[in-house]
């Protein structure tokens, strides 16, 4: 009955381990997509003809790709999949002059 019981033990506590990591990595996920959305919403005031000043517009170019999940080439994806197409995935139009 000892190693039924150390085993029962162990597979209470993992479990009860897991689930307790699992709320807070949860929560913490939560506070960091809401931060991206809002993220995302102050990078749009541009596409609205707020003006801004230098200083954030230079700001901005270096966090675009970070907010709008541009993290990946997309070319560099496409080619993998696709490799005789020629996509012209550039974010060049897209990012603030």
């Amino acid at each position: 009955m000892g190693a039924a019981n150390n085993s029962k033990l162990m597979m209470n506590s993992s479990v009860i381990s897991t689930i307790v990591i699992n709320i807070f990595i949860s929560i913490s996920l939560q506070f960091f997509v809401a931060m991206l959305n809002s993220l995302q919403l102050v990078f749009h005031l541009p596409i609205m003809s707020v003006i801004v000043p230098g200083n954030v517009m230079t700001m901005f170019q270096i966090m675009i790709p970070v907010v709008m999940f541009d993290i990946l080439e997309a070319l560099e994806v496409f080619e993998g999949y696709f490799p005789e197409s020629k996509f012209d995935m550039s974010n060049d139009d897209l990012l603030l002059d």
